[in-house]
C-alpha cells in the first residue's frame, strides 16, 4: 500500500516536472526611462497565459490567472532593497572593459541563448553618460549588442549631457528543455564560451 502511495507521488511529481520543462514562459516587458523615473510593465506568463506574474507601475501587480490578477505580491522590505542598491553601486570588476575584452565569447552565449529565448528587443531614444569617454565606450558595447539577433537599437547620443530619454520593448518565449539543451552544448562544445568562464575578472 505504501509503496503504491509512494510510486503515485513519483508519477505525478515526474509528470509536472514534465510539464513545466516542455511548456513553454512568455515574457513581455514595456518600459520608459527618463532621468532617474523608470516605468513601464513586466508580465511573465506560464502555460499560454494560464498562469502569471505582473510587475506594473501603471496597474497592481501580483500574480494573475488567465489574464485576471487573484492576488498581490509581498511587500519589499526597505532595508533589504537599500542594502541591494548599495551593491549594485559598488564598481564592478566586470565592467564594460572586460565585456568588450572578451566580446566573442559574450558573444556566442548571447546569440545562442537569444535565438533560443527567440528574443524581440527594441531599444529607442537619446542617452548621454556625461563623460565624453564613458558614453563613447557605451556607443562601442551597444554596437555589438545591436548585432545580436532579434535586438534593435534606435538610440541618439549626446556626448556632453547626461541625458536619459529611453523606450524599451522586448518579448521573449522560454522553452526550459530547450535552454537546457542550448547551454549545454555551449559548456560542452564551445572553446571560446569555456575561454569566458576561465577568464580572471
Amino acid at each position: 500500500m505504501m509503496l503504491s502511495v509512494l510510486l503515485s507521488v513519483l508519477a505525478a511529481v515526474g509528470a509536472l516536472v514534465l510539464v513545466v520543462l516542455v511548456v513553454p514562459f512568455q515574457l513581455r516587458a514595456d518600459a520608459q526611462a527618463e532621468g532617474a523615473a523608470i516605468s513601464g510593465e513586466l508580465r511573465l506568463r506560464w502555460g499560454f497565459g494560464l498562469v502569471g506574474v505582473r510587475l506594473s507601475s501603471r496597474r497592481p501587480s501580483g500574480l494573475t490567472v488567465c489574464g485576471l490578477r487573484v492576488a498581490g505580491l509581498p511587500a519589499r522590505d526597505r532595508q533589504k532593497k537599500k542594502e541591494k542598491k548599495r551593491a549594485r553601486d559598488e564598481p564592478s570588476r566586470r565592467g564594460a572593459l572586460w565585456a568588450l575584452a572578451h566580446r566573442r565569447g559574450i558573444e556566442r552565449v548571447a546569440g545562442r541563448m537569444l535565438g533560443a529565448l527567440g528574443l524581440r528587443l527594441e531599444v529607442w531614444g537619446r542617452l548621454g553618460l556625461g563623460d565624453p569617454t564613458d558614453t563613447a565606450l557605451v556607443t562601442l558595447i551597444a554596437g555589438e549588442l545591436g548585432r545580436l539577433p532579434g535586438v534593435t537599437l534606435d538610440i541618439t547620443w549626446d556626448y556632453l549631457d547626461e541625458l536619459v530619454e529611453l523606450d524599451v520593448r522586448g518579448q521573449a518565449r522560454l522553452w526550459p528543455l530547450e535552454l537546457g539543451g542550448v547551454a549545454l552544448a555551449l559548456l560542452v562544445g564551445d572553446r571560446d564560451v569555456r575561454a569566458l568562464l576561465r577568464a580572471p575578472a
